[in-house]
């Protein structure tokens, strides 16, 4: 893709279609590094739809879509957390998601949704921004660190099969 004017705006129930399409995109991205870790939820269309449905009708959560040349390219999903005394944190917003289509990649969306999404965190009151990345995304984790992320915890698992 050319590089465009990237442009970050808040989303609407009308960029349903796109949050979907690509919420299970990157859901199957990570389903595709680890099966076990990453499920998807089946029919995922109908999945992505009622839960990204929800999270746009709630004031805890704020979907960030990226455009480029007036066409979405990316998104951001972001949601305020409450305390947890069981992960030893507060309150906190977190990246839940973040995605750029893969013609778009490089083109800036992506740094442009993470700093959109700093401003939002902050715009939310929360004292941070908290993201997961998966370990074999070395890419996305470089792109995080470049915007000031730092590993806090990692997750471990192991996986229980019957013989």
């Amino acid at each position: 893709m050319e590089t465009a004017q990237i442009s970050v705006r808040r989303a609407t129930a009308a960029d349903l279609p796109f949050l979907c399409r690509n919420g299970e995109l990157l859901a199957r991205q990570h389903h595709a590094y680890d099966p076990i870790r990453f499920v998807i939820f089946e029919p995922p269309e109908e999945a992505f739809s009622r839960y990204f449905s929800a999270q746009l009708a709630s004031d805890e959560a704020v979907f960030l879509i990226a455009e480029a040349g007036g066409e979405p390219v990316g998104y951001a999903f972001l949601r305020m957390e409450p305390e947890s005394f069981v992960d030893l944190a507060g309150p906190c917003v977190w990246l839940h998601d973040i995605y750029v289509i893969e013609s778009a990649r490089a083109g800036g969306a992506g740094a442009q949704l993470i700093e959109a999404a700093k401003r939002t965190a902050r715009s939310m009151g929360s004292p941070a921004l908290m993201l997961s990345v998966a370990p074999q995304n070395a890419r996305a984790r470089g792109r995080f660190e470049a915007h000031g992320f730092r590993v806090t915890m990692q997750e471990m698992r192991v996986d229980f099969t019957e013989e």
